[in-house]
């Protein structure tokens, strides 16, 4: 707790074998350790970061577009065509 999911994350697993989490009567059983490796991918702060770049994409494409629609009517204003045309 309190850190973030970002990348190998190792923890042991420990278990004692029994049915149902109770020890049967006259037998022992030894516990088991399992040491593991997860990869924690923190996707919120992923999905956030990707909209941020479609953000901006879109920003970029808009004014690029934008700019070019200026020139070309200001193009059409200076040699005199009327810009309904």
């Amino acid at each position: 707790t309190g850190t973030w999911p970002l990348g190998p994350i190792g923890t042991t697993i420990w278990a004692i074998p029994s049915p149902a989490g109770k020890p049967l009567p006259g037998v022992t059983a030894e516990r088991i350790a399992i040491d593991t490796t997860i990869w924690a991918i923190p996707w919120p702060q992923l999905t956030l970061l990707l909209l941020l770049a479609l953000a901006v994409l879109a920003i970029r494409l808009t004014s690029t577009r934008r700019r070019r629609r200026i020139e070309k009517l200001i193009l059409l204003n200076s040699r005199g065509t009327p810009l309904g045309t």
